[in-house]
């Protein structure tokens, strides 16, 4: 018979069990609840009182179990171990944020998940702004054909831009100055509905961004 190992719990697992006792209550989750959802997963040596002890620090989980709990919790398992405040690790007093966020943790692997968020940004970027070209495309076509249309915009635009002026003065409680220009403000800071309603209105040609300007033959080809 194998003798297994005892792990011996360390001030990083009393870190770990405090971040886990806040998050289940924030959750509303009982301390049964969470054992049952952990069982549901773990399938054994989950019970009301394997939580009360990991919550005190006195057991340590393995990354399997860390897993699980981070999915029971809805948050990552760096919200369960990331902390800002000095935690004794291996004798040595670290903060764990260091070790699992930023340039300090592994750079070549915190460098390139964000190189590949920034290009999946760019990529969902470039899509949005095909549709909203085509779309802004499509609606200046027909309000060059229905005068009617046309006027509905302008009169979207301008309320658009009066509930934006509104906005504007009740979240910084100020008065504007008797010369408060609300359309030149909003039309340097217009928001999505207005930008939408001055492009399909304007007769300018939309800007055209570094992902559009490759010849339209070989962007059909893609």
């Amino acid at each position: 018979m194998t003798n297994r190992v005892r792990k011996t719990a360390t001030p990083l697992d009393k870190w770990v069990g405090e971040r886990i006792h806040e998050i289940r209550e924030k959750r509303h989750i009982t301390q049964g609840e969470f054992a049952d959802r952990m069982k549901a997963r773990i399938k054994k040596g989950w019970t009301r009182q394997v939580v009360w002890q990991v919550e005190r620090g006195e057991k340590p989980l393995s990354t399997r179990e860390l897993m699980h709990i981070a999915d029971v919790l809805a948050v990552t398992v760096v919200d369960l171990i990331s902390s800002s405040e000095p935690v004794e690790f291996d004798g040595i007093e670290r903060r764990t944020d260091d070790l699992v966020n930023g340039e300090s943790a592994m750079p070549e692997v915190e460098g390139w998940a964000r190189f590949d968020e920034a290009v999946a940004a760019l990529r969902d970027c470039a899509l949005a702004w095909a549709r909203y070209e085509n779309a802004v495309d499509i609606v200046k076509n027909r309000a060059r054909d229905s005068a009617h249309l046309r006027d509905d915009i302008k009169r979207y635009a301008v309320a658009e831009r009066d509930r934006a002026h509104r906005e504007i003065v009740d979240a910084f409680s100020f008065r504007p100055p008797a010369d408060f220009d609300a359309d030149a403000y909003t039309r340097l800071n217009p928001t999505p509905d207005l930008t939408a309603a001055l492009d399909v209105l304007s007769d300018i040609a939309l800007p055209t961004y570094p992902w559009a300007k490759r010849p339209k033959q070989e962007r059909n080809h893609r």
